[in-house]
């Protein structure tokens, strides 16, 4: 979760000219762990696939490997967040797909690691 503040510390300094200092982003990265920890609970028993269709930006991944893409959606003042996870080999073909919609009030970097962690499990079965 540090490396994922670090990150994110890097793209604001780059994208808007504003870093934090080491404290602040070791606090987000607590921040982050705790909240990814509190989301255990909330993954529903059944997970329903969905189709993803391929973007025209989209980059192909090295000969003999699979690509895992992922997408997440917060909706303010809902209470939920939308997670997107497809797996797809180096014509883009769609291997696994899934999407899910959580209840709680998560931040998009955790949804992002929440989608990581689907679409791990979803590689590791292929």
């Amino acid at each position: 979760m540090i490396t994922w503040a670090i990150r994110e510390n890097r793209n604001s300094s780059i994208n808007s000219g504003l870093q934090k200092c080491p404290d602040q982003v070791a606090s987000r990265g607590m921040s982050f762990l705790e909240e990814y920890q509190n989301t255990r609970n909330v993954l529903p028993a059944r997970i329903i696939p969905s189709p993803r269709h391929l973007s025209p930006d989209w980059l192909a991944p090295p000969l003999g490997r699979l690509k895992l893409n992922t997408a997440v959606a917060v909706r303010k003042n809902t209470n939920c967040i939308g997670i997107g996870a497809a797996i797809r080999d180096v014509k883009g073909m769609v291997l696994v797909a899934r999407s899910f919609t959580l209840t709680g009030n998560f931040s998009t970097e955790v949804g992002g690691l929440l989608a990581l962690r689907e679409g791990t499990f979803d590689a590791q079965r292929q």
